[in-house]
């Protein structure tokens, strides 16, 4: 019992250090004073053009609303549900054509990387020039830059997507690196096209308000039934619910384990006081004739509560083998700490002695008070 509820408990301790640790984390972006509206114009009857008036009107109505300081749209935003990859080949740089390098990409309208606050580091942002008859362009990451032009400005360079025959397309600006798809990665190569070059059926409205993020949202889906009432909005949140969802599998497994672990805790409770009373029931006549010849009662104490010790401690060694072994597949949930975090294991391994020891110190104080002439008479 007392194994099982170590390696339970390590688990639990280790999802809520996780989880304390990813608060810490800054994620690159905008993550407090904003909100998410999804919307889909490609379930709609609406040929292109028609669908780009209507996410224009709504984006416009957006930045018009009171306490909206900026908005943009993106097909996928940061640390989201979805993955959008694409294959990328540089141009002037040598691919492997058969296996080319992936990249995780986003198609954004001018003024994301100020709404996000993601700043620029070269170069420029997108414009309301970069449309379908201007030539095309693309901003990179940090990390994008670093992995195909280590050393240099990627300004002016041009790259593939899709295929090595595609229409290249001109690095314009490099922007800072952020968290995609998860808050423990290294820094991700991400790319970002401009949304007016490329068709989306699906894009992501980002508001950054100087108030209550939670006030804009029904604002926002009654600005968008005016607008178009036809226009389905899938989704309606805030962003720390939108980031909220890279937590929910540490967050569960949290909860469920410290349920768990809490339960096998108790009943190593119980099952370590019913031991050391029956223990100290069966040795009535012994602590009675070792009163009788000088004992103390701390002597008496000592002796019950050192084997209920015992107990504890070989359960608590097997649980921590145990635990070591377990939490290794925890590893790519767990944020900011490793799966053999020190803290955690010492932490739960004296929780489980200060738990044991208080669950003999019961019968060991009975059996201390114990009469010796009625123990040495005990059957």
């Amino acid at each position: 019992q007392v194994a099982i509820s170590m390696v339970l408990l390590v688990g639990a301790g280790l999802f809520v250090r996780s989880l304390i640790a990813a608060q810490k984390i800054d994620p690159g972006f905008e993550g407090e004073r904003a909100v998410v509206m999804t919307v889909a114009p490609g379930l709609t009857s609406w040929d292109r053009p028609q669908r780009r008036e209507v996410l224009h009107a709504v984006l416009d109505r957006a930045r018009s609303l009171p306490g909206v300081e900026s908005a943009a749209m993106a097909s996928r935003l940061p640390l989201g549900a979805a993955i959008q990859t694409n294959e990328i080949f540089p141009v002037g740089v040598e691919v492997d054509v058969e296996s080319p390098p992936e990249i995780d990409i986003t198609r954004i309208s001018p003024n994301y990387f100020e709404t996000m606050d993601v700043p620029l580091i070269e170069g420029r942002d997108f414009t309301h020039a970069d449309d379908a008859d201007a030539p095309l362009v693309v901003i990179l990451s940090e990390a994008a830059a670093r992995r195909h032009w280590p050393g240099e400005s990627a300004i002016g360079r041009s790259v593939r997507l899709g295929s090595a025959e595609a229409e290249p397309r001109t690095v314009v600006g490099v922007a800072r690196d952020t968290k995609v798809r998860t808050l423990g990665e290294s820094p991700r190569p991400y790319i970002y096209v401009s949304w007016m070059q490329s068709n989306e059926n699906i894009m992501s409205l980002v508001a950054r308000t100087s108030g209550e993020p939670g006030s804009l949202l029904p604002v926002l889906q009654r600005e968008v039934n005016t607008i178009a009432p036809d226009l389905p909005v899938m989704e309606l949140k805030t962003m720390p619910e939108h980031m909220g969802l890279m937590l929910f599998a540490p967050r569960m497994g949290g909860i469920l384990l410290a349920v768990f672990g809490g339960l096998a805790a108790l009943l190593a409770t119980v099952g370590l006081y019913g031991v050391v009373a029956y223990t100290a029931a069966r040795r009535t006549r012994e602590v009675g004739i070792r009163v009788s010849v000088g004992a103390r009662p701390m002597d008496v104490i000592r002796l019950m509560v050192g084997q209920g010790a015992a107990l504890v401690a070989v359960g608590a060694v097997i649980g921590l083998a145990l635990a070591f072994m377990a939490t290794r597949p925890l590893g790519s949930m767990l944020y900011g700490i490793g799966v053999s975090d020190p803290l955690t294991f010492v932490g739960v391994g004296l929780l489980l002695l200060g738990v044991g020891l208080a669950a003999t110190l019961i019968p060991a104080l009975r059996a201390a008070r114990l009469d010796p002439v009625r123990a040495l008479r005990y059957e």
